[in-house]
């Protein structure tokens, strides 16, 4: 036999012993993990992390550990709930618009959160007037969020910080964060 056909042979060997031993690999791994934090156990899927919330399952981008570590001010979460629900506000040109209207539709699946806008647009205006307790969220150079006068003011700069301040807060309604 010519040499480069046993080379070839080989080659065509070794391709196809390691895509057969991949598939065999995978069947029947379950690849996600499962983890406990506090009394709640999570199971990560490799695209959201998830756990039973009074009786429903729920999603999160983050695991909580990694929440914790984030600066949140918990004392909104307190007059949140005896409000029994927040105004979530914010400006429609701004460029995370997108994640905001993600932010707002999450978290109105477990809370009660009226939307709004900060100037006239499809939903009804609102500003922090102290009255109610209200998120305002928009664009900034660095991530931060504050608590003053039932205002909650956070500041994101991608995407992924409105989607970490959406999981502080439910982790915070639901008490998976004390």
């Amino acid at each position: 036999m010519d040499k480069k056909v046993v080379v070839s042979l080989v080659i065509i060997f070794l391709m196809v012993t390691s895509v057969a031993g991949f598939i065999v690999g995978q069947q029947g791994s379950d690849s996600s993990q499962t983890f406990r934090y506090n009394d709640y156990v999570f199971k990560y899927d490799g695209q959201f992390f998830t756990t039973e919330l009074d009786g429903e399952d729920a999603f999160f981008y983050f695991p909580p550990d990694t929440i914790a570590l984030t600066p949140f001010p918990t004392e909104f979460i307190d007059d949140a709930r005896l409000f029994q629900g927040f105004i979530f506000t914010r400006n429609q040109n701004d460029s995370l618009e997108e994640s905001y209207a993600v932010m707002h539709f999450d978290l109105a699946q477990h809370i009660a959160v009226q939307g709004a806008y900060t100037e006239e647009g499809p939903l009804p205006v609102a500003t922090c007037d102290g009255s109610t307790p209200t998120i305002f969220i928009y664009q900034g150079n660095e991530s931060t969020s504050t608590y003053n006068d039932a205002c909650l003011e956070i500041v994101a700069t991608t995407p992924t910080d409105v989607a970490l301040y959406r999981d502080a807060i439910l982790y915070y309604w639901y008490g998976v964060l004390p």
